[in-house]
């Protein structure tokens, strides 16, 4: 059970604590500047005092670098303001404007002897080194948008059938700089290295991107949802990895790709609902040098509940069959990177799977 702490093991490799006090301050207002025109203002505040030590030590040799012992100490982060500016704009059909401009930070990692964090680094002088030099990560974001709804006379209603539609447009830019790398020492992906002799600013990132959702219902009965987003973010510098410079400026952030889109349609008749998903994911590249990919795929999925027609303690009993992966497509589901160049690792897309469920309310 999650709730339960195993005793008395045989043998621990290695043990480590880490006391990690968070302080967030918040403050925000909104002024009416008109009827129609809402202006948003605030800020927050982060601050993090974490302190790592390692009970149990790994045994000598353990640690890549010949290090004897993984890092121990303080690190303190104070970010008092991080500004937000926001703006709604009221049309007199009922859409909505919006813009939206704010910055955030993202405090340093506090695992212990594994993942991209200065409790994971090789050796005490790294360590220090990180503490001196290194800066938490910080995004400044703006996105702008415009939602829609439209509800149409029973003219138009009988014409096609289409009784509403929803719309939302998002147009977003951020610019994320300080960026923090866990650079593998070896080709082999560093996350299954112990021990992380580099953890360092590597520069910024820049992100632009678009997002349009559409929900079209016809009837009561007939509903057909949409999503396309089209993301472009690129690396804005090259790095060190100790000995060479990896040539990353201009490249594409691995794993993310440039296209998604999701797809819905769902029907209802008396007792019965159908749902039919189409999932869309683009290329994503599988390296930070963008050497390596993997190909986008395309899946579907397809739901049926049905409503029982009686009831327990006066709560709706329903009948779920869900099926995924109808075409019973291989490719790659989750894609993780580790290395500047020729290596990366994946999880595969699930096979068709059958799910039969029965639920109650009461």
């Amino acid at each position: 059970s999650p709730y339960q702490r195993p005793r008395d093991p045989l043998i621990t490799q290695y043990g480590s604590a880490i006391d990690n006090q968070v302080v967030q301050l918040h403050w925000q207002d909104a002024w009416q500047v008109q009827a129609a025109i809402t202006l948003q203002t605030g800020f927050k505040s982060s601050l993090q005092f974490a302190e790592g030590y390692f009970p149990v030590q790994p045994k000598l040799g353990a640690i890549n670098g010949g290090s004897s012992a993984l890092p121990e100490g303080k690190i303190t982060t104070k970010a008092w303001f991080l500004p937000q500016l926001g703006a709604v704009w009221r049309l007199p059909n009922q859409d909505q404007v919006y813009v939206n401009l704010q910055k955030n930070l993202r405090q340093f990692i506090t695992y212990g002897a594994v993942g991209a964090s200065p409790w994971s680094l090789d050796s005490q002088s790294a360590f220090e080194l990180f503490k001196r030099t290194a800066e938490p990560e910080t995004a400044i974001s703006f996105e702008t948008g415009i939602r829609t709804r439209r509800h149409f006379s029973d003219n138009f209603k009988q014409t096609i059938g289409l009784r509403s539609i929803e719309n939302q447009l998002t147009i977003y830019h951020v610019n994320f700089r300080d960026r923090l790398l866990q650079i593998s020492p070896t080709p082999v992906i560093s996350s299954i290295v112990n021990g992380n002799p580099i953890l360092a600013n590597v520069g910024s990132v820049k992100t632009y991107g678009i997002d349009i959702a559409s929900t079209l219902q016809f009837g009561s009965n007939l509903s057909l949802f949409n999503a396309l987003s089209y993301n472009h973010s690129s690396y804005q510098d090259d790095y060190f990895n100790g000995a060479n410079r990896v040539n990353t400026k201009g490249k594409q952030v691995p794993a993310s790709p440039s296209w998604l889109n999701k797809s819905m349609l769902k029907f209802k008749w008396n007792s019965l609902e159908w749902q039919l998903i189409a999932d869309y994911v683009g290329k994503r590249y599988a390296t930070y040098t963008n050497d390596l990919s993997v190909p986008a795929h395309f899946l579907m999925h397809l739901g049926v509940q049905y409503q029982l027609p009686w009831k327990w303690h006066q709560g709706q009993n329903r009948l779920s069959l869900h099926l995924t992966n109808l075409a019973n497509r291989r490719g790659t589901s989750t894609l993780l990177v580790g290395a500047a160049n020729n290596t990366y690792n994946t999880f595969p897309i699930p096979p068709r799977q059958i799910f039969v469920s029965l639920s109650s309310g009461f």
